[in-house]
């Protein structure tokens, strides 16, 4: 069954009003019509189950028959920290986070970031892209909410971040020996984890060092390097499967 996510403001009672892209989607891609059933999110966490009432000029009417908090949630809390990368890369990592489970997405700035966002007017657009990116991969893989992507920001402000809202916060580090990914996970109990990727020339050693002032651990991939995306996707499948969030 299709899902769709509005806004709250969107719902009432018993009927939600449905607009804009998913309009298009809904009567113009799946070409469902009135008597067919969807489920919209309210972005909360909340499912509704609905059926088609009507589909008017930019407008589809759909009845709530059925209202329940999504089970599609993982119990872990994982924020990816990922450094700028370039081209396409970076959108396709924030889309396999959103698949994999993270809970949100922060890219950051780092000193071998080769991609620099200076002007305000293209960063906001760049990171509307990636909350649009974001959300299509949401409704993709029937996420209970559309993951939120944060506006680009410094590296020591997202150690701060991590510091102040997340119990665990792993580092993978190329030069790092002993403290191997599968161990560490294991001995992980904590339920809020970060994730700090490099760039595409991987942390400075002076980085990782500061990570540790901040009490971030630093872990081993394994004997081969690999690129920034690929890491970012090896690590939260690696996590999300130590913590039994692929039953």
């Amino acid at each position: 069954m299709p899902k769709y996510f509005v806004d709250k403001a969107d719902i009432s009672a018993d009927t939600i009003i449905i607009r804009d892209d998913n309009y298009n989607h809904i009567k113009n891609v799946f070409r469902l019509t009135v008597g067919e059933q969807i489920t919209v999110n309210d972005k909360l966490g909340n499912d509704y189950q609905c059926v088609i009432s009507s589909v008017e000029q930019n407008i589809i009417t759909a009845t709530i028959f059925k209202t329940y908090v999504a089970t599609t949630e993982p119990v872990t809390n994982v924020v990816l920290f990922q450094s700028l990368i370039k081209g396409d890369k970076m959108e396709y990592v924030i889309q396999k986070a959103v698949e994999l489970g993270a809970a949100k997405v922060v890219p950051i700035v780092t000193t071998r970031c080769v991609v620099k966002l200076e002007d305000d007017k293209k960063t906001r657009a760049k990171v509307d892209r990636w909350n649009k990116i974001s959300e299509a991969a949401s409704k993709q893989s029937g996420r209970g909410t559309v993951i939120e992507v944060l506006a680009p920001m410094k590296y020591t402000q997202a150690l701060e971040l991590a510091k102040n809202e997340l119990e665990v916060n792993l580092i993978p580090y190329e030069k790092q020996v002993g403290s191997g990914i599968k161990s560490v996970l294991q001995s992980i109990s904590a339920r809020n984890i970060g994730i700090f990727i490099g760039p595409e020339g991987g942390f400075e050693d002076k980085e990782v060092e500061l990570a540790h002032s901040y009490g971030l651990t630093s872990v081993t991939l394994g004997k081969r390097i690999l690129k920034s995306e690929t890491a970012s996707i090896a690590v939260l499948a690696s996590l999300m499967y130590q913590m039994d969030e692929m039953q």
